[in-house]
């Protein structure tokens, strides 16, 4: 995650940490930085470089340690609240398609297609193909296959 000094929710920091899926706590103006020797000290303890913490992007909690974590699931009363919607939604749902990884997990949950495709997101960090439009291609395959298995291994394919 993120932990910032300055800023707040709307901050280049929230901003930049949401899309790259990871949480972030900013604004924690409680912390007294010494950059010089790589060390802040938080709630009376010292935590130096490597330390680890964990952090609650939804409350803004700092956890001193690292905290085991489970991917998300939709389960339990969401699960069945879910459900019921998707009995009588007449509306479509569909995804951003930043990275294949992320495309993938959100038709598992049950998008239905690929509603936004960013081709720098989708192009970073990839050595770039003979023809610029070949990955955007396979991006539209995948959205045209649609939803279940069948958008799932497009989305693999990327």
């Amino acid at each position: 995650g993120i932990l910032t000094v300055r800023g707040g929710m709307t901050s280049h920091a929230a901003v930049v940490a949401r899309g790259m899926g990871k949480c972030c706590v900013s604004g924690c103006g409680e912390i007294k930085m010494d950059e010089e020797n790589k060390k802040f000290e938080l709630a009376g303890k010292t935590y130096h470089e490597g330390d680890w913490l964990s952090l609650d992007g939804s409350t803004g909690k700092i956890y001193d340690g690292a905290i085991p974590t489970v991917d998300a699931s939709i389960s339990g009363e969401f699960g069945r609240i879910m459900a019921w919607a998707d009995k009588y939604r007449q509306m479509g749902v569909r995804t951003n398609a930043d990275n294949p990884r992320d495309t993938a997990q959100a038709v598992k949950f049950g998008a239905q297609g690929i509603g936004l495709c960013r081709t720098a997101h989708v192009l970073r960090g990839r050595p770039h193909p003979r023809h610029p439009g070949d990955d955007l291609l396979r991006h539209r395959g995948a959205a045209r296959e649609g939803s279940g298995q069948a958008g799932a291994h497009a989305a693999r394919r990327l």
